[in-house]
């Protein structure tokens, strides 16, 4: 039987604190996430209201997702804290 490799860059699981939301700007998005996490899938009604769950075909959403980390990047903002 073979494991699954943990990478080393990441605490594991158990490390992380499941309460830690300090990634997130805006208070509505605080609490979204920590119900998420619940498993609270009635959390995603608030994502849709504040315009963050996008669609599209997979192509067209790719070159939209590229797009929006290029223009981040070129503007100087952290892409994973924008």
């Amino acid at each position: 039987m073979t494991t699954a490799a943990a990478c080393p860059c990441s605490p594991a699981p158990s490390a992380r604190p499941a309460h830690r939301t300090g990634r997130f700007h805006a208070a509505w998005e605080q609490q979204a996430s920590l119900r998420l996490r619940d498993g609270d899938t009635s959390a995603l009604a608030e994502y849709d209201q504040h315009g963050r769950i996008r669609g599209g075909e997979p192509e067209q959403m790719t070159d939209a997702a590229a797009a929006a980390y290029l223009a981040l990047t070129l503007d100087g903002t952290s892409p994973g804290t924008a």
